[in-house]
């Protein structure tokens, strides 16, 4: 046993003093039991004995002892041989599972497999209903110059004779009551009819109309006249209104071009540059011969526009407030 002094040397007791410490020691532990494993006793080196002393009671030795310590657990031994294994244990029961990871990408598409072979035909659809009857084809006959036609008289026919130009068949204003191409005590102004041309009547006769129709509550002008006028197939009779006759009220004042045409295919039907009025042959349109002036609807300027004489086919610019004849037009 090694035993450290208050100096800390080391003291070596024989076997027989190690038996007599050893008794001191049994003696003393049971009233002296360190909480912390160290001993304390005083070594009286005369007699080479040791007593054991408690620390906690603050014992001491006297001045022929020495002080000494020691643990009650002696320095630890080599380790040894390691045993044998033991057995395997139990498995123990399932983790809990982790989280799924991430999708991976896409695999590449694969090679696409041989068509199938192609399914039997299905039933045939109910028919649907018939669509609308097309319009008339060109087996329809042509129709011509001088032809009596939708109340009035052909006097021009497009390349496949279907479509045209009707002249009425009388004029509009009496023979002996001419009519201006302003209104009657209405103010001499633009109207912007200043088109020409096949169809261009159309609309100057309608810009002729919004602009004048305000000036006086008469609205007695040749463009008013034209628009106004309503007649029934066979040319002639005016229309009653009646839903059995068929009336045709899409009338218009020709146009300087359309005027002229009037007295080249019907006037002057065989070109040779006079219209001897009702008793000429020729004259397919019955124009007067003698007051042969007629209005078109093509003004010139604020104060004039344009009239034909149909008995010589001479045109010029004329003030609006002269007097002269009207006959109507309408597109087929």
């Amino acid at each position: 046993m090694n035993i450290n002094t208050k100096s800390t040397t080391k003291v070596s007791f024989g076997s027989a003093a190690l038996m007599v410490v050893g008794l001191l020691f049994w003696n003393a532990g049971q009233a002296a039991i360190p909480n912390n494993g160290v001993y304390t006793g005083c070594y009286l080196k005369a007699l080479g004995s040791v007593r054991v002393i408690d620390a906690a009671t603050a014992a001491v030795c006297t001045l022929l002892e020495t002080k000494i310590t020691w643990n009650e657990k002696g320095n630890q031994g080599a380790t040894g041989p390691q045993g044998l294994p033991g057995a395997q244990g139990a498995t123990g029961a399932q983790g809990v599972p982790g989280v799924p990871g991430a999708q991976g990408a896409t695999g590449a598409q694969g090679v696409p497999g041989v068509p199938g072979a192609q399914g039997t035909t299905g039933a045939q659809g109910v028919a649907g209903p018939a669509g609308p009857q097309g319009p008339a084809g060109s087996g329809s006959p042509p129709h011509a110059i001088g032809e009596h036609y939708q109340g009035g008289i052909v006097f021009y026919v497009d390349a496949d004779g279907q479509h045209g130009l009707i002249a009425a068949q009388a004029d509009q204003s009496d023979k002996l009551d001419h009519i201006q191409w302003v209104d009657v005590g209405g103010t001499l102004k633009k109207t912007g009819a200043t088109a020409d041309g096949l169809g261009a009547g159309e609309m100057d006769t309608a810009l002729i109309v919004a602009a004048q129709i305000g000036d006086t509550s008469a609205g007695h002008f040749v463009a008013n006249l034209a628009a106004n006028y309503r007649v029934q197939d066979n040319g002639t009779t005016p229309c009653t209104g009646s839903a059995s006759e068929t009336c045709y009220g899409d009338w218009y004042l020709p146009s300087k071009y359309e005027l002229n045409l009037m007295w080249t295919n019907l006037a002057d039907s065989d070109g040779d540059g006079t219209n001897l009025g009702i008793a000429d042959p020729n004259n397919l349109g019955g124009f007067f011969g003698s007051i042969g002036s007629y209005w078109s609807s093509t003004e010139s300027s604020s104060s004039e526009a344009w009239m034909q004489n149909l008995t010589n086919g001479q045109q010029n610019a004329r003030n609006k407030g002269h007097e002269a004849s009207v006959r109507a037009v309408r597109a087929f």
